[in-house]
């Protein structure tokens, strides 16, 4: 059987093409899985990066906010001379305006008054001397589902601890 030159080149030739084109191919869905596995890694670590910044951020600002309420006359005065009902409308008080869930004050007596609860609840004194608590800091939890922050701060007056 003869085949003839032209038919012969065509042949190759659309071979060649069709070759190239699944080199090609093949080619082009490597470079589009790597720059889509590029592009999403530089999204998560921008993700990631906005989300450290913000936590940083809503950290410093409950640390700071906590520490202006313990240093807060009222608080200061009511917690020194032993007033816990005032102390108790006092702690109300704070937590409707800026929006808190709760705050809540441990006196060194061991008294714990809350913005959750009605009445003052008994509880064990503090130790003044264990250094933990002259330090202040952020506790993260998972509650009901949700993360949440708390700050611990100390309440002093003229470098005596009161809770």
């Amino acid at each position: 059987m003869y085949i003839s030159l032209r038919v012969k080149i065509l042949t190759l030739l659309l071979i060649l093409v069709g070759g190239l084109a699944l080199i090609l191919r093949e080619n082009a869905s490597h470079l589009i899985r790597e720059k889509t596995h590029e592009t999403f890694e530089s999204r998560l670590a921008g993700l990631i990066e906005g989300f450290r910044v913000s936590w940083g951020k809503d950290r410093d600002q409950l640390l700071l906010s906590a520490a202006l309420h313990s240093e807060s006359e009222r608080i200061v005065n009511y917690s020194l001379y032993g007033l816990p009902h005032l102390l108790h409308k006092e702690v109300k008080r704070l937590t409707t305006n800026p929006g808190y869930y709760e705050i809540e004050i441990r006196l060194r007596n061991g008294l714990v008054l809350s913005s959750s609860n009605e009445n003052p609840v008994p509880g064990e004194p503090l130790d003044s001397a264990d250094s933990r608590l002259n330090i202040a800091q952020i506790v993260s939890q998972i509650r009901f589902g949700k993360l949440e922050m708390s700050a611990v701060v100390p309440i002093r007056k003229l470098g005596e601890f009161l809770g």
